[in-house]
């Protein structure tokens, strides 16, 4: 099985690196994107940088489990966060959704629907 994934229009440079006990891969490119393996699958998650040149790891106090990247006008130190799940569910509501909100303190969220119906109006 031959899997092809674009990482990008300009040449991508492959750069392992740890993060939270796991060997990942960093795409330096003008997308660039981590690399892991999931459930024996191997996932492409998109970075959010414009483009980056060059990576190196960087695992001191200071800077634990980071990684510096570099663009041809900046270096950048960050960390990965842990890559989490993101489950989708459909539900329908049968009116039409406005906001979304959330309270930290109560862990409480809420959405905010509006309802069209159909209005005569007579002029005399």
């Amino acid at each position: 099985m031959t899997l092809q994934v674009t990482l990008g229009t300009q040449p991508t440079v492959l750069r392992p690196f740890r993060s939270q006990s796991t060997v990942n891969v960093f795409a330096c490119s003008d997308r660039p994107t981590v690399i892991y393996s999931s459930n024996h699958k191997l996932v492409f998650s998109n970075v959010n940088l414009k483009e980056v040149a060059h990576m190196c790891p960087l695992n001191s106090e200071a800077y634990p489990d980071s990684l510096v990247l570099a663009t041809d006008t900046a270096v950048t130190i960050g960390t990965i966060d842990e890559i989490q799940k993101l489950h989708i569910r459909t539900v329908p509501l049968g009116e039409s959704p406005r906001r979304i909100a959330y309270q930290e303190t109560t862990q409480v969220r809420t959405q905010f629907t509006f309802i069209f119906k159909n209005f005569f109006f007579l002029i005399f």
